[in-house]
């Protein structure tokens, strides 16, 4: 409520209006006074004699009623005041009589010390009484002592004095726990706890004893107190010049108060500092974040008038002082007259600028003794910057951290499945907050990582409802900052930051760190004058500071994702900016000093030499400096440059653009190239970043970077102040980031006016959308000023631009400009070479070639030798899919192979082939004077692998049975049988070589063809991951179109080859027929003795049985000689033998001792005499899986055995135990693990089986199996191999244009989202072209239905898909669109009805969504477009059509031979038409005039297994009947073996089918009938009476009845197992009968003890 004065008051009271407006009348004053309008003209007025003026500060807005009201208040009222809305002066009270004048003057203090307003009154005199100023001062002196002694025992005071006996009582509470029995850990959480507590109740005692002392100070200037110290060493935190200044009392008061409430660790140590500071003149002052030494220090030093005889002047690195300072120093006022103290803050981060200006002002001191300098850091090295400056002191600050519990947790980096976004230290930091939040109580939790992309990935992934994720890192606004500091009520704050907040921010509450130990460290490497971005260790100081993060306000705890060890092997302290940065600007200062050799300057931490040559190097070659009777002197352009205090190469753009009437373009160039990197926004999910890029399109210029951040800013300046922002949010443009370059803009614009008198035109001379003579001239200037940072195309994509310096090859940076344009520039500038996970040019413009030879002073590379290295294109044509996969090779290690071999013969290590197989073509990259040579070398290749293609064949089985190996066939081109084995002669040879990796595969196949005369059908490459050691050196296997081919090759075992000697053995498996059912194969051990024994050993057993044994063994003989036997003197379980003959082997010996003793014998060994190597020879033997049985026989016949040239005592002894081992690799393993372990648990009862399953190095799984027997290896191995082989998918729909899309980057996206989505493996075979999934079966399901859904979705979408690039379009096609219809497309959306378009700025394309029927009308507008820019030529291609069906080709599919083209369908249905008719065989192409066999790598690609197989039984029965008569198919009903028939002049030979199993005549095709003509076995087959077989029986020894059937059963030889056709199994010996055939021979070794 508004206070009125009363009406009985001075009837002269009235207002005088400020202005001459007047205002309505007030109620409150007399009605008399006219108050409406001015006084009249001769009414009385007579001039104050005391005007009392309420001075305000100017924070907030002032309200008239307010100030009425306060004046309304005071006793006594005014005669008249006036109110004054500006100018500092709140109100003006009139007095005529001094009374209410010094009554007034002590209200409103009275009234400003209890805090009642804000306004500091202030008397003038028109009338001077001496006596009424000492009057007003006493009652003033007397009210503000009275203050201060209250507010000495206020409620300020009260609180801390409360706070110092709660923590009293806390440290009484933490010492009693102290004697109780807890656990190691919680005692010394105790004792941390009790330190902290003491700690922070100093702290507090010091606070008010400082508070205390600051009082005294005032009471004994307002003549209170007389028991402050005095001397020359006393230091008071006041000082008052002579006279009362009521206005400086009260502030230093109202200081006072706050600085106590606030509690700043600093305050405490007020004094301490202030007397360090006073004595000495040097002052390092070391306090953490938060202690308040950059607000506070300085007012210490105003206040106490320490250094207050001059400006204080405080320096931050980032700050424009630090500059300034250095800047006056050494170019106007060297000796800084008129400074007397300066303070150099943040020193920890060792700026560029902090350590230039420590060293400037070192010498300084010398000369000016009276100049104070103060250094203030948070972590830096103390005693460096003391011992630089002459042993300075050191003060300390502590602050008021709580204890902080450290926890090293370090991160376990396996295998990760899939490509990761992040690295891993990112996924295992989300995963420690999660699980804080999960388990810890509450408070903030702040992580630490290196960049802005995995602070927004982190805060994306980190998905808990209880908790709010929030980003913290330097592009953020600060608004976007201001997040982390606000409370989310009901849930806990996880903040992901950069190192951003390790010393830069402040966050209450945290309580909780996460320190990943990484930080992204840019650096400049002097010998590639590349700036290295790279994540790298932090020091131990910027460890401790995050760490303090978590104590700030209550104990804490910090994880560190390291160990101890790697915090103790970290640096004690960052590494010091001079050191890691280009030195251009520093060298430029310290020549402007007069110094004439840079390398003597007196640095705090001394660059390295190669640093500063490099600077030198650079600022000669802009024109800086030049060199003078071997010294440096700065140019004339030098001397400007280093009074503007910028960057060497942004001075010479604004000098440069000068000179070319540019002064307005050079100026923001400058001001915009330091922030290129953050002009443009490019964060938040995926589509916000693919917005940000399309808008990005619209200022992108077609000559560089630069071109374009002048694009961005033109049109920026040119809109209303009040339109910037907005527009900045529209365009992605970071409106923080411009301001700050329009800033700079004015600085240097001041400064050239003010230092050269250049005076920057306010307009543009240049326009971005009108191509002039400006764009060169630009060009020229910034060829001139990034001379040393050229790079020239090299002519290949992949390798991108050759850096002219170093030779090295980089990539333009992706967020590059010129990437929007199809075609790159041939020669470009660059402002940084940026290395990080690649290296990148980044800040790149493009020049003109003829400037780079008339550049002045010339470049120091040879220009036009560059230019002849330039590598050329030639593409090479009309070559078959499979041929470029045969030449790639798998992973494209035939590729490799080639490309080294042509860098090899050319010396060019840039030389290399690019193979396009959608485009069925090859690109070679060579210099001009080396392409003759690679094409020549690439068409050899081709021509071999043409000739491979022709001849190749596969193997096939004629059928899968158990036993010996079934007959091949060869399955050729045109689908005919190249060769039939029946014989079961080997085809193929294993190859081994000592060096596999040496070999060349060309040079290896050709040598094979060379020396054997024989043709090359198949081959067949070991995969070398998985391999066991005694597989290492295995090639390969090749495969001849001959068995004496083959036999020849075998006999070139031995021969030397690469510098080796080859192993070559014939190969008894398949490779090109149907793996499913092979064997593995399985190794056994057999060892014999390197030495006789020393003739006694030792028999374990029972302590109990010794000497029952020691009785059982008395005159035992043993090989025919007594043995002697006692008590082992080793143990009390062993017996000492001794006596028997040292060449008898363990297993003799242990079989005498058994019959001996009916005890139970432990073990027992033979002694061997002392030698460092193993007392056996070993050997292992490899068999094939299906042979079990013959190997286990072959074991049995060589047990005991002597090789030649051996002693008879070295006998062969065999394990009886067959090895196999199984790999799994890492990802396979991982999805299968649990059926793995499934399938082992049935087999863990199995008698004679172990398993033993272990991790390699490289992460897979390696099951190693041993049995007694091949067949139970077999049985374990089969349906592992299964699983871990998985699944192929065959879907009609995956044709291979859709198979193709899992090579692209979307493909693999999607395998690797469905892989972790299903829990699956997918593997892709690129040659072959198919899927395989691994995993449990429903898993391989869901998996599989998944993948073929996507696939064709994908597939589909890739047809929508319109090319902005391409040869026939115009590199500038995507910007043109952009133009024209917007970053969104919204106009071509609307030209298109119903068309849902999106941009992609990566692939250059339009992306339509939907309706593929809009297509072709979006692609007819977008060659509109393109038209306008180049003449397109018009093609008119209605399609080929297909020899088969005469029509246009649908789905078109080109024979590998001959290139010609059909429909798929069509030849799929050729191959049909010749299962059906036999007589279609060879199939060839049925275009006109070719007739071409198809060849065999079609048929795997046209047809699905079974078809093929059914192609492969047409083709075999084609091949019989056109045999003459040469073979025949087994007589069995569907039986698919063949024989040969016997020759008429030959006797008949008997056919046992591999198959059935059934005995044929080779001559008559009956049943096989020994003994019997074939004549007189079709008289007895007719005979309807069996007697005649009975009675050919009699007499017979080996011809039997089958006890089972009755039947006759023959034996001719072999052993004594007989299958009778009934499928009954029968020993020969008693004629019992089995199921099984084990069962057969376990019955004879048991019973009969042979087979």
């Amino acid at each position: 409520m508004k206070k009125t004065f009363p009406s009985n008051n001075n009837p002269n009271f009235h207002r005088l209006p400020p202005c001459p407006v007047y205002r309505y009348r007030k109620p409150g004053f007399h009605s008399n006074h006219r108050v409406d309008r001015p006084p009249e003209r001769n009414s009385p007025h007579r001039e104050p004699n005391f005007i009392l003026k309420l001075l305000h500060h100017g924070r907030g807005s002032l309200q008239r009623d307010d100030v009425e009201c306060l004046i309304g208040k005071c006793k006594p009222n005014p005669d008249n005041f006036c109110f004054y809305p500006c100018d500092g002066v709140a109100a003006s009270l009139n007095f005529i009589q001094w009374t209410d004048a010094r009554e007034a003057v002590v209200w409103f203090w009275e009234s400003r010390l209890v805090g009642g307003h804000d306004f500091t009154p202030e008397l003038i005199w028109n009338v001077m009484v001496p006596s009424d100023r000492v009057e007003l001062e006493g009652r003033l002196r007397s009210l503000f002592v009275s203050h201060v002694k209250e507010l000495m025992e206020g409620k300020e005071v009260k609180k801390w004095v409360e706070e110092w006996d709660g923590l009293s009582k806390e440290i009484a509470r933490v010492k009693g726990l102290l004697g109780k029995p807890f656990p190691a850990r919680v005692q010394q959480q105790h004792v941390e706890r009790k330190k902290g507590l003491e700690e922070e109740k100093s702290l507090v005692e010091k606070r008010l004893k400082e508070f205390e002392f600051a009082m005294e100070c005032v009471l004994q200037h307002l003549g209170e107190s007389n028991d402050m110290e005095s001397g020359e060493d006393f230091v008071s935190v006041f000082r008052f010049d002579g006279g009362f200044d009521w206005k400086k009392i009260h502030s230093l008061i109202v200081r006072e108060r706050r600085r106590l409430e606030e509690g700043l660790p600093i305050y405490a140590y007020r004094r301490e500092i202030l007397q360090q500071i006073h004595h000495q003149q040097i002052t390092v002052l070391i306090g953490e974040t938060g202690s308040g030494k950059s607000t506070q220090v300085v007012q210490f030093l105003a206040d106490s008038g320490i250094g207050a005889d001059g400006s204080i002047v405080c320096t931050q690195p980032r700050k424009i002082a630090a500059k300034s300072l250095a800047q006056r120093k050494y170019m106007r006022d060297r000796n800084l007259f008129g400074v007397s103290c300066i303070i150099v803050d943040e020193a920890h981060e060792r700026s560029l600028n902090t350590d230039l200006l420590l060293a400037l002002i070192k010498n300084l001191l010398c000369e000016r003794v009276d100049l104070r300098l103060i250094i203030m850091s948070a972590t830096a090295d103390a005693k460096q910057l003391s011992d630089y400056f002459y042993g300075c002191g050191v003060f300390h600050v502590h602050g008021r951290n709580f204890p902080v519990e450290m926890r090293y947790v370090p991160s376990d980096y396996g295998d990760q499945s899939g490509a990761a976004a992040v690295e891993s230290y990112v996924v295992d930091v989300v995963r420690m907050a999660t699980e804080i939040h999960k388990t810890e109580k509450e408070g903030t939790i702040l992580a630490f990582l290196t960049s802005q992309v995995e602070v927004e990935w982190a805060c994306e992934k980190f998905k808990v409802l209880s908790a709010v994720a929030l980003p913290l890192h330097g592009k953020l606004t600060s608004e976007e900052q201001f997040h982390v500091f606000q409370n989310y009520p009901g849930k806990r704050k996880v903040i992901f930051s950069t190192n951003l907040a390790e010393t830069s921010l402040t966050i209450p509450g945290v309580k909780y760190v996460i320190d990943s130990g990484l930080a992204k460290d840019c650096r400049f490497d002097p010998s590639t004058g590349m700036n290295v971005l790279k994540v790298c260790w932090i020091s131990q100081s910027s460890a401790n500071q995050r760490a303090g993060r978590a104590g700030r306000t209550e104990p804490g705890r910090c994880y560190r994702m390291y160990s101890e060890a790697d915090y103790h092997s970290m640096e004690l302290n960052q590494e010091p900016e001079i050191r890691r940065v280009h030195l251009g600007v520093a060298v430029l200062k310290i020549l402007a000093l007069g110094v004439k050799n840079v390398q003597d300057f007196d640095f705090v931490d001394a660059p390295s030499p190669s640093s500063i040559e490099m600077a030198i190097k650079n600022l000669i070659q802009l024109g800086f400096i030049k060199l003078n009777n071997n010294v440096h002197d700065l140019t004339y352009e030098g001397r400007y440059l280093a009074r503007m205090g910028i960057e060497p190469r942004h001075g010479k753009l604004i000098l440069g653009c000068f000179q070319l009437a540019l002064g307005r373009e050079g100026v923001v160039l400058a001001a915009m190239m330091p922030n290129a990197s953050n002009i443009f926004c490019r964060f938040g999910n995926e589509g916000d970043k693919q917005r940000s890029d399309c808008l990005k399109v619209q200022f992108c210029h077609s000559d560089g970077d630069l071109f374009t951040l002048l694009s961005v800013y033109k049109e920026w300046e040119a809109l209303p102040r009040e339109r910037r922002n907005k527009w900045c949010w529209e365009n992605s443009i970071n409106a923080k980031c411009m301001r700050r370059c329009e800033d700079t803009v004015f600085e240097l614009e001041s400064f050239l006016e003010r230092e050269h008198g250049f005076v920057v035109p306010s307009y543009w001379r240049w326009d971005p959308h009108t191509p002039s003579v400006h764009d060169k001239n630009l060009k020229k200037v910034i060829l001139a000023s990034l001379s040393e940072n050229v790079a020239m195309f090299s002519g290949r994509n992949h390798l991108g631009y050759e850096v002219a310096q170093t030779g090295q090859h980089v990539h333009l940076h992706p967020s590059s400009s010129l990437l929007v344009f199809a075609q790159k520039p041939n020669w470009v500038v660059f402002g940084d070479l940026l290395s990080a996970s690649n290296e990148y040019l980044v800040c790149v413009s493009a020049v003109d070639f003829q400037s780079l030879h008339n550049l002045q002073p010339p470049p120091s590379f040879d220009v036009s030798k560059m230019e002849e290295r330039k590598l050329q294109t030639k593409t090479l044509t009309g070559f078959g899919t499979i041929l470029l996969k045969r030449f790639c090779g798998k992973s494209n290690s035939n590729l490799l192979g080639h490309v080294s071999r042509i860098r090899k013969a050319c010396l060019d290590e840039r030389i290399f082939v690019e193979v396009i197989v959608d485009e069925n073509l090859i690109q070679l990259y060579a210099a001009s004077h080396d392409m003759s040579t690679a094409t020549m070398l690439v068409s050899d290749v081709l021509e071999y692998e043409k000739k491979r293609l022709h001849t190749e064949c596969m193997e096939k089985c004629l059928y899968h049975g158990s036993g010996s190996s079934s007959p091949m066939a060869l399955f050729g081109s045109g689908a005919e049988i190249k060769h039939l084995e029946l014989e079961k002669h080997s085809l193929s040879v294993d190859v081994y070589h000592p060096n596999i990796n040496a070999i060349e595969d060309k040079e290896l196949l050709m040598f094979f063809e060379k020396n054997t005369s024989g043709s090359i059908c198949a081959v067949y490459k070991f995969p070398g991951m998985g391999k066991d050691l005694a597989d290492r050196e295995k090639w390969g296997k090749i495969t001849f179109l001959s068995p004496d081919a083959a036999k020849r090759a075998v006999e070139l075992d031995g021969e030397e080859f690469c510098g080796s000697y080859l192993k070559v053995l014939a190969s008894q498996s398949s490779m090109g027929g149907d793996k499913t059912f092979l064997f593995p194969e399985v190794k056994a051990r057999i060892f014999w003795p390197r030495r006789p024994s020393k003739g006694f050993g030792i028999v374990k057993c029972d302590k109990n049985d010794v000497n029952f044994m020691l009785r059982d063994f008395y005159n035992l003989a043993i090989g025919g000689r007594y043995v002697r036997c006692a008590l082992s003197n080793k143990s009390m379980d062993g017996i000492m033998i001794s006596g028997f003959d040292r060449e008898l082997q363990e297993t003799e010996i242990l079989d005498v001792l058994r019959n001996a003793t009916s005890r139970r014998i432990l073990d027992f060994f033979v002694v061997f005499p002392p030698e460092p190597k193993d007392s056996y020879m070993r050997a292992l033997i490899n068999f094939d899986g299906r042979l079990h049985l013959e190997a286990a026989k072959a074991l049995e016949e060589i047990e005991g055995k002597v090789l030649p040239g051996c002693s008879s005592w070295q006998k062969i002894q065999c394990q009886q135990l067959f090895h196999s081992s199984l790999i799994f690799p890492a990802p396979v393993y991982h999805v299968i693990a649990e059926q793995v372990e499934n399938i082992l648990a049935k087999f863990n009862n199995l008698n004679g089986l172990e398993w033993n399953l272990n991790r390699t190095a490289n992460g897979s799984h390696r099951l190693k199996i041993t049995s007694n027997a091949t067949k139970k290896v077999a049985e374990v191995r089969r349906p592992l191999e299964e699983l871990s082989r998985g699944n192929i998918i065959d879907h009609r729909s995956l044709t291979p244009a859709a198979l193709q899309l899992m090579s692209s980057r979307e493909g693999f996206s999607l395998k690797c989202s469905i892989q972790e989505e299903t829990k699956t493996y997918i593997v892709f075979d690129k040659q072959n072209l198919n899927l395989r999934i691994v995993g449990s079966p429903e898993k391989i399901a869901l998996a599989q239905q998944k993948l073929i859904q996507s696939l064709l979705s994908l597939h589909e979408e890739k047809q929508l898909v319109i090319p902005l690039r391409g040869r026939d379009l115009p590199p500038d096609l995507m910007k043109r669109v952009v133009k024209n219809f917007g970053p969104d497309l919204h106009g071509l959306k609307e030209k298109v009805p119903g068309a849902d378009l999106k941009l992609n700025t990566r692939q250059q394309a339009i992306i339509l969504i939907g309706n593929k029927e809009l297509k072709p009308r979006v692609e007819e507008i977008t060659l509109e477009i393109a038209r306008s820019s180049i003449h397109l030529v018009e093609r008119h291609d209605t399609g080929p059509s297909c020899a088969i069906c005469l029509c246009e080709v649908e789905d078109g599919y080109q024979l590998e031979g001959c290139r010609h083209l059909f429909c798929r369908l069509c030849l799929v249905e050729q191959c049909e038409s010749a299962i059906r008719n036999q007589g279609s065989f060879p199939i060839c192409c049925a275009h006109t005039g070719c007739g071409e066999p198809i060849l065999l790598t079609d048929f795997r690609t046209l047809l699905s297994n079974d078809k093929l197989d059914e192609l492969f039984r047409a083709s075999l029965r084609a091949f019989v009947a056109s045999s003459s008569g040469t073979y025949r198919f087994c007589p069995s009903p569907d039986c698919p073996s063949i024989y040969r028939v016997a020759d008429p002049d030959t006797g008949s030979e008997p056919f046992t089918c591999g198959a059935c199993y059934e005995d044929t005549c080779t001559k008559c095709h009956l049943e096989y009938h020994p003994f019997v003509s074939c004549e007189r076995y079709r008289e007895l087959k007719n005979d309807p009476e069996i007697s005649s077989l009975r009675e050919w029986c009699k007499g017979k020894e080996q011809v039997k009845s089958c006890s089972a059937c009755g039947q006759i059963i023959e034996k001719v030889d072999g052993c004594n197992h007989i299958e009778c056709k009934c499928g009954k199994h029968v020993c020969w010996v008693c004629l019992e009968i089995f199921l099984e055939s084990d069962e057969c021979y376990d019955h004879m070794r048991t019973i009969h003890l042979t087979i």
